[in-house]
């Protein structure tokens, strides 16, 4: 066999050797939240009451193992891929001031840790900031459609509460959940959500820009109008059929902080988020005038973690009620919010 004959069934044999298996690595973490998140009753399973919430963005996207720990207090982390940030790592625990300094988080893409595969990592530190309270006598009116429904509020103005900066629109689909799966290798079976296992939440499908705290009312929109959403222009944000949770947020942002693009939690401390039921349907389908207003209820969160269940118990904030006014049309927090 000449020399290039032979030097080409060397190349062949190499060629055929398995390339070695890729190395793991560290996986990157951006976008760290810490935010005194003030919760109201919901049935998208999201946490309810005064709750101290964590939350980052981690690549590569899999497999990813991780818990998080301030001093001796250990919390597992949890994946929560909805819509709007699929790579997201979260977890939340009751409002504790001994728990309000930063949280370290210890991510990895292997389950013993090993340095070389391991990603540590603080959220910024709550600190001694004030609970944000809720805002006030919500209503939805019909907009162009039932898949546009115009939201409105009003501001709450209570003794010593925190500045409003900024407010946020959160839409959640309850009908269509996804898993939110503990990823803390170190979590036993006595855990409310072993290593491995998941409980549903509803899926975050929609959140808007924040806007300035001016602002009273939004409409939807019918597709997805955020581009840091990873969804954007995905359509429609709501659909007949489907159930979901509106948030409305009230945020309070760090004093010369710097604004993260795209991830407008990133500065804030301090929020409350209003949550109530809407299902698109037709005023008329209901027997009500085109036009009817729906007040919907101001809700008294009742402290939860995650993949708990609070009952919702809620109240109403309903400005003007007499012969005077013709119907007021109230809606219930266990009902749906209709068209």
């Amino acid at each position: 066999m000449n020399r290039f004959v032979m030097g080409a069934f060397i190349l062949f044999l190499m060629g055929c050797v398995a390339a070695p298996a890729a190395k793991a690595q560290a996986p990157t973490i951006t976008n760290t939240v810490s935010v005194l998140s003030n919760q109201s009753a919901n049935d998208g399973n999201f946490a309810t009451g005064t709750i101290l919430f964590q939350r980052a963005t981690y690549d590569p996207a899999s497999p990813i193992y991780g818990f998080a720990n301030q001093g001796s207090v250990f919390n597992s982390l949890f994946t929560r891929p909805d819509d709007t940030l699929p790579n997201q790592i979260v977890f939340s625990t009751p409002y504790n001031s001994s728990l309000t300094g930063p949280w370290t988080l210890h991510v990895s893409t292997t389950t013993n840790f090993t340095p070389s595969t391991t990603t540590l990592i603080d959220t910024p530190a709550v600190g001694n900031v004030g609970i944000m309270p809720f805002v006030n006598s919500i209503t939805i009116t019909p907009g162009s459609s039932p898949l546009n429904p115009v939201i409105s509020w009003t501001l709450p103005n209570v003794p010593g509460m925190p500045a409003i900066n900024q407010v946020a629109i959160s839409i959640s689909n309850n009908t269509s959940t996804i898993p939110v799966t503990n990823i803390n290798p170190f979590a036993n079976a006595n855990a409310v959500v072993p290593f491995g296992q998941s409980f549903q939440q509803a899926n975050i499908v929609y959140t808007s820009q924040p806007m300035s705290p001016a602002v009273t009312s939004f409409t939807v929109p019918t597709t997805n109008d955020n581009p840091f959403n990873a969804n954007f222009n995905a359509s429609p944000i709501l659909q007949y059929g489907q159930g979901y949770s509106i948030g409305i947020a009230l945020q309070h942002v760090v004093p010369g902080s710097t604004p993260v693009p795209g991830c407008a939690l990133c500065t804030v401390d301090t929020r409350s988020v209003s949550f109530f039921d809407y299902k698109p349907m037709t005023n008329a389908s209901l027997g009500l005038p085109a036009n009817a207003v729906i007040n919907l209820p101001t809700t008294v969160p009742i402290p939860t973690t995650s993949g708990q269940f609070a009952g919702p118990p809620y109240s109403f904030q309903v400005p003007n009620v007499g012969p005077s006014f013709g119907v007021t049309y109230i809606d219930p927090v266990a009902a749906y919010g209709f068209l």
